[in-house]
């Protein structure tokens, strides 16, 4: 592409960023770090950090990946009750989307990493419900709080005249 051409004695204008756009980016990061802090801390308080049923010795442990399920599920829960408290007090839309996505990216990190290497008798079927039910909620929430902004935003008026970060 050829240099712009400036008359005699001016100078281009300088390129900036927007600060609504360097805003945008600082609140999406801190906030998604947020998600992702605040479900690695509910996980390790509610949970064991391994998801064993068998000991090293071949006993069968007290704990098991089935009664763990509650409180996997418990922790989804406490994230996803967290990011639809943030879209309802903050009405900032992308803040509280981009912490859903941080907290279930996490979540579902937690769970396939911690079950993957779990001692169970027979074969490990992690992945069942890794597919079945952790990632399609794990992206159910980002779209959720997103429907649900769209709402807010629709009744409170800002509809199409809303600025595109939310910020």
């Amino acid at each position: 592409m050829p240099p712009i051409m400036m008359p005699r004695g001016r100078t281009p204008p300088p390129v900036t960023t927007s600060p609504t756009a360097v805003d945008a980016v600082r609140w999406s990061s801190s906030s998604s770090a947020a998600g992702c802090a605040l479900v690695f801390v509910v996980w390790r308080l509610v949970l064991p950090w391994h998801l064993d049923e068998i000991d090293e010795f071949g006993r069968r442990l007290t704990s098991s990946a089935d009664e763990n399920a509650g409180r996997i599920g418990l922790v989804f829960a406490f994230a996803a009750a967290v990011a639809f408290t943030l879209l309802f007090v903050t009405r900032k839309v992308p803040i509280a989307t981009c912490f859903a996505v941080g907290a279930s990216v996490s979540w579902a990190v937690l769970f396939a990493w911690r079950a993957s290497v779990a001692q169970v008798s027979g074969a490990n079927f992690f992945v069942i419900p890794l597919v079945g039910a952790i990632c399609p909620l794990a992206l159910a929430l980002p779209v959720a709080i997103l429907a649900v902004g769209r709402r807010l935003h629709d009744a409170d008026g800002e509809g199409d005249r809303a600025e595109p970060t939310g910020l």
